[in-house]
């Protein structure tokens, strides 16, 4: 059932570009590092204390904050590590001494943190998981939410990037006991690059792009995989225990256990050891049957080509604010490859998709419903009208990495040519 929100559409490149904004009084940038080994950290939670603003690392282990004031704290939490936290004395050293002046980084380091859980108690996987969704309503909101979000759509051939495009993206989402199908999406700016040369002759786009995210957060769409229906067609295990923003958590492996008219998943669930809130979710598609899983990822192609998914692997974070669990963070990638039937040969792809919600706000406001995206609808579509060179200026953003940035650079370069 998750294939309907699974879909990319292959088109011939189509060049658009983009985009605009206020002022921030203070930036606070970083890399965050693993104690033992020197190693930067992804995808590593930064939240300002206090508030609903978040973002995270990149692949480069970067973050990068843009903020109205100075924050009393800032918190850094991933899978594994303990929480560090940072108070505002250390946060004001960063900033310049005078006009001109480089913010300096931050420069976090994060220890490992081992979590062993009561032996007294033993429950089964399926007794836990089905206690944890018993207490959704308790645990996430019950009123709808407006949210501010980053959203990002990468697709690279072979090891280059040929199409980049990002939004700001207002979210609306309702009580996690109401249909998804009442979620809205709604850009505010947004910006996309595209390969102009002759060779970069495809490009991808996710069907629904930030929509489909909001369809895919499994705990409010449950229908996806967090029924009866569903869950009877794989083998639930427990798993060693991990630790995610100092709080301990179950791990529940899920594989195939049967055979479905759809492609399965194998993943990981990770579920709060005290509240039984869902923190995160892990996944990817079986590829045992290459056509099925193929004709569940593409929604159309250009005539005479010739398409095979290699891989699907989502991931997606909530955040426990102490009251409540939030959707924070969801990634898809796409790994596929095409070929026209005349050449013969595969050229490997990567697709990406990323959903970072930044803030949230006190109340939810529905928005225009002729504003919103639709679930067919692509970013690219929505993205032709804009241009902005100063795009980001003050936004809190999910920060591009060193190979995307040059990325950029190159692709710009081919509109000259």
């Amino acid at each position: 059932m998750i294939r309907q929100y699974l879909l990319l559409t292959l088109l011939f490149l189509l060049p658009c570009s983009l985009v605009a904004q206020d002022s921030v009084l203070v930036t606070l940038r970083g890399i965050v590092t693993d104690h033992d080994n020197g190693k930067r950290l992804p995808d590593v939670q930064v939240h300002v204390g206090g508030s609903n603003v978040a973002t995270m690392t990149n692949a480069d282990g970067r973050f990068s904050l843009r903020l109205t004031q100075m924050p009393e704290r800032l918190l850094f939490s991933s899978l594994g590590y303990a929480t560090v936290v940072v108070g505002r004395e250390e946060l004001e050293k960063t900033q310049p001494v005078q006009e001109g002046k480089p913010v300096q980084e931050l420069r976090i380091s994060m220890q490992t943190r081992f979590t062993f859980l009561n032996d007294v108690f033993v429950y089964s996987p399926e007794n836990i998981l089905n206690a944890a969704i018993e207490r959704i309503p308790q645990n996430f909101p019950v009123l709808s939410q407006s949210y501010e979000a980053f959203y990002r759509e990468t697709i690279q051939k072979r090891n280059k990037y040929v199409s980049v495009s990002e939004a700001v993206m207002e979210l609306y989402k309702t009580s996690y006991e109401e249909s998804p199908q009442r979620d809205m999406a709604c850009m505010v700016k947004g910006r996309s690059l595209l390969s102009q040369r002759a060779r970069d002759t495809v490009s991808v786009h996710v069907m629904g792009g930030p929509i489909e995210s909001l369809m895919l957060d499994l705990v409010k769409n449950r229908e996806l995989f967090l029924n009866p229906e569903m869950l009877q067609r794989y083998v639930l295990e427990i798993e060693t225990p991990q630790t995610i923003d100092n709080r301990p958590q179950y791990v529940i492996s899920f594989r195939p256990g049967t055979t479905y008219i759809d492609p399965l998943f194998s993943g990981k669930i990770f579920i709060d050891y005290a509240n039984l809130t869902f923190t995160r979710i892990e996944y990817n598609m079986d590829m045992s049957d290459v056509g099925k899983a193929s004709a569940a990822i593409l929604a159309k192609k250009p005539f005479g080509m010739r398409f095979k998914a290699r891989g699907l692997s989502i991931v997606m974070n909530y955040h426990f604010d102490g009251h409540l669990s939030y959707l924070r963070y969801l990634g898809v990638t796409y790994k596929f490859d095409c070929d026209w039937k005349k050449r013969g040969f595969a050229t490997h792809y990567e697709a990406n998709s990323e959903m970072l919600i930044t803030d949230i706000k006190p109340m939810g406001i529905r928005p225009n419903r002729h504003t919103a995206f639709r679930q067919h609808d692509t970013l690219a579509r929505q993205l032709k009208d804009f241009d902005d060179p100063d795009f980001w200026k003050d936004y809190n953003i999910l920060l591009p990495t060193e190979s995307l940035e040059n990325a950029f650079r190159r692709i710009k370069k081919t509109y000259n040519q």
